[in-house]
């Protein structure tokens, strides 16, 4: 097992990396039963077992509070994932994505 830590622009850029798109076709009519295809609904299956999303990393807050504070994330790419590569996991097409923090933590609760 390997911990990676990910940096993307954003969501839209991680998820063809992260996921793949799987597109089922249901076929149903006004009983239920099955006809012609109406209607073709996609899903997002993960490449990998353990994924722990980020989100938009932001910077620490400053120790006093000014009443107007706005949080401020950090320049792109700044959208954060970890993780938990597992054995025979091919992590080869994260590579670009990879990030080395310089204190990284990862808590599984």
């Amino acid at each position: 097992m390997q911990d990676l830590y990910l940096s993307f622009i954003d969501e839209a850029e991680s998820l063809p990396i992260l996921y793949t798109i799987i597109s089922a076709e249901y076929e149903i009519d006004e009983n239920n039963e099955p006809t012609e295809v109406v209607l073709t609904q996609s899903y997002l299956k993960p490449k990998y077992l353990n994924i722990s999303v980020l989100g938009t990393v932001y910077k620490p807050a400053p120790k006093i509070l000014p009443p107007d504070y706005q949080p401020q994330p950090y320049p792109a790419p700044n959208y954060g994932v970890n993780i938990l590569l597992l054995d025979g996991e091919d992590y080869e097409s994260l590579v670009p994505y990879l990030v080395f923090p310089k204190y990284p933590q990862r808590v599984w609760a």
